[in-house]
């Protein structure tokens, strides 16, 4: 009778057992279409920055708990694999670090259980060439969270991940840094420390505790060059998008070109000779940077009527424009506008303003 007593409780709580494996397990997947990068890095928009980086996830005890009707832990997986799905096509260096205690499945006389495998501290996936499957393999690791919070750990482990990589890196830490003290802060003080100006550090909150978000916010400040979200900030398309620019990517700025304006005779809109030098470096300019469109705008002094002027304006315009044409420059790239009289630089009061005054100039478009 005992016996039977014994295997009845036996059963219970395994059943229990089981019943939160699969509550963590058992997750309704998400729908997330991602912002597709790549277009706006093979137009030269964005150059990558980064040569390697490695994640940090967080499946300790304290994300079992619930946030807005999601397991932490899985809410942190998600987010992951968002990120994951939205990094453009570049040649990266990638790794997943795992900290917690995970819970791993196994078979005792035919019947399945789950076994509590002690305290995890692993990289689970890289350093290895990135690639989404590679990443998103990694993340199946994580089947249940529990145990205590080694962030410090965690963070000192990818030091050692991270001794002999070359160039620049990211860390991107994901976890609710939930009762885990000042330690993860000196720990990534210890990281900008090895690493110096070759690595920034990321973290994402999961979760809302005032505590966590401090040192989470801390930890990124120790990074120098990184920052701290939440994952409500990175949870839409856009936000992640945006965030995954800031992490990898790198605005390009585009070079300003300030051309030399063209001036005209009194009631004249004939180039001179003068500038034909000025205009032959204009063309040299254009075809070196094909990219480069103009905008043509034509001014006169005060004389005349002001619909004489609006003509003459638009005219000195037109004539910049066709001198380029005829010296190769595609005439798509070429817009012309007229202003008279509207735009004076100088005062039209004495005959050098007047000079001045009537002009072409060539301006960069945006």
């Amino acid at each position: 009778m005992r016996k039977k007593s014994w295997m009845v409780l036996f059963a219970v709580m395994i059943s229990f057992l089981l019943a939160g494996c699969a509550a963590q397990i058992a997750q309704t997947p998400t729908t997330f279409k991602p912002v597709d990068l790549n277009p706006p890095v093979k137009a030269g928009e964005y150059v990558q920055k980064v040569n390697t980086f490695l994640v940090i996830l967080d499946a300790s005890g304290s994300m079992t708990e619930s946030y807005k009707g999601q397991s932490k832990v899985f809410l942190a997986k998600d987010m992951v694999s968002r990120m994951n799905h939205t990094i453009p096509d570049m040649k990266l260096t990638g790794g997943l670090r795992v900290f917690g205690r995970i819970v791993r499945p196994f078979s005792l006389q035919d019947s399945p259980m789950y076994s509590l495998t002690g305290y995890k501290n692993d990289l689970v996936y890289g350093l290895t060439p990135y690639s989404k499957a590679g990443l998103e393999g990694g993340l199946k690791h994580v089947e249940r969270a529990g145990g205590f919070t080694p962030l410090d750990s965690a963070i000192d482990g990818a030091r050692g991940d991270l001794e002999f990589v070359a160039g620049y890196m990211a860390v991107i830490i994901f976890s609710d840094a939930k009762d885990v003290g000042n330690a993860p802060v000196m720990a990534a003080q210890r990281m900008k420390k090895q690493f110096g100006d070759r690595v920034c550090i990321y973290t994402v909150l999961i979760g809302d505790d005032p505590a966590g978000k401090k040192v989470m916010q801390n930890i990124a400040k120790a990074g120098g060059c990184g920052f701290a979200v939440t994952a409500e900030d990175i949870a839409s398309s856009g936000g992640m998008a945006d965030f995954v620019k800031k992490v990898f990517l790198k605005k390009v700025e585009k070079k300003r070109w300030v051309f030399p304006s063209v001036h005209f005779d009194t009631d004249k809109y004939e180039i001179k000779a003068e500038y034909h030098k000025v205009l032959d470096e204009a063309v040299a300019i254009l075809k070196k940077n094909p990219s480069i469109k103009l905008v043509i705008e034509g001014h006169t002094d005060s004389r005349a009527s002001e619909g004489y002027n609006q003509t003459l304006s638009e005219n000195r315009a037109k004539a910049v424009k066709e001198y380029l044409v005829n010296k190769g420059i595609s005439a798509s790239r070429l817009a012309t506008a007229g202003y008279g009289l509207s735009k004076p630089i100088a005062p039209n009061t004495t005959p050098e303003g007047m000079a001045k005054n009537r002009r072409a100039e060539l301006k960069q478009i945006d």
